[in-house]
């Protein structure tokens, strides 16, 4: 408690006191019981003063405290406001760097693709190529399949490989052996027994077999064609289908690569009714 507190209070203490001393001892009408009175008002001023500064400052210090307060706060607000603004920049940035790392592995993705599907097709073309020369027919003829085909991307590559197998096949000199050990005698057997057995006469041989049949004076041409197409519809091994053609072309005076057959059998399709002897 302040003085000035403590001597309001006083001042109001004293005016009372006196002021029953003087309503006791003195007639009430007497002025001087008017001093008592003029004391305890003056101290309750005091006291009210001193109250209503207090509550004053009070309020003074309160509101300066908000003030304070707020500046604070907009500070604080403006902090939040330019670490809201560098993340969301950063945000931006970072999913701006997002995007682009993944259209960059889309692409990677992609192109790792397309080389494979490149190698797949390399290593597919280059199977056939070692499968035909290994003797595999049916490698050959897709070879050819592919060689003909304008939109295959490896038309180029089937073309030369396959013109490697021709050149194999397709030597200056033809050199065969007669060496075949004939189960029954030959020359009881009929075309139609040759032509069911074709297919069943070992690869080393077929040359041989093939020879013998085109050289049958007893056999007409138009067996002999029969024959012919016959092994060269069933034949596997690009060997004996070499000897098969160049026989087929021998016969029907044609000048076709050994290995060619569609031309071949066009031909036959178109000419095999005209054949009678």
């Amino acid at each position: 408690m302040s003085w000035p507190q403590i001597f309001g209070i006083f001042l109001i203490g004293n005016g009372v006191a006196w002021g029953v001393v003087y309503y006791v001892k003195v007639e009430p009408e007497n002025y001087y019981f008017a001093i008592p009175s003029i004391l305890a008002f003056i101290g309750g001023g005091i006291l009210l003063k001193l109250n209503v500064n207090l509550k004053v400052g009070d309020a003074e210090v309160g509101f300066q405290q908000i003030k304070e307060n707020a500046i604070e706060a907009e500070s604080i607000l403006g902090r939040l406001t330019i670490i809201e603004r560098d993340a969301n920049a950063r945000n931006k940035e970072f999913t701006s760097n997002v995007e682009s790392t993944e259209k960059a592995l889309k692409e990677l993705k992609e192109n790792g693709e397309k080389k494979v599907s490149e190698l797949d097709g390399i290593l597919n073309v280059l199977s056939l190529f070692i499968m035909a020369e290994a003797d595999e027919r049916s490698a050959f003829e897709e070879l050819t399949k592919r060689s003909n085909d304008e939109k295959y991307v490896y038309k180029n590559a089937c073309i030369k490989f396959r013109n490697q197998i021709l050149a194999k096949h397709n030597p200056a000199g033809l050199i065969y052996s007669d060496n075949i050990s004939w189960k029954v005698d030959p020359q009881t057997l009929t075309m139609p027994q040759f032509i069911g057995d074709i297919s069943k006469v070992d690869q080393e041989y077929k040359p041989t077999f093939i020879r013998y049949v085109i050289g049958r004076k007893d056999f007409t041409k138009k067996d002999k064609f029969d024959f012919l197409v016959e092994a060269i519809k069933t034949e596997k091994y690009l060997s004996a289908l070499e000897w098969e053609t160049r026989y087929f072309n021998q016969l029907a005076g044609l000048r076709y690569k050994a290995l060619i057959v569609t031309e071949l059998m066009e031909w036959w399709e178109k000419n095999k009714d005209g054949i009678k002897e």
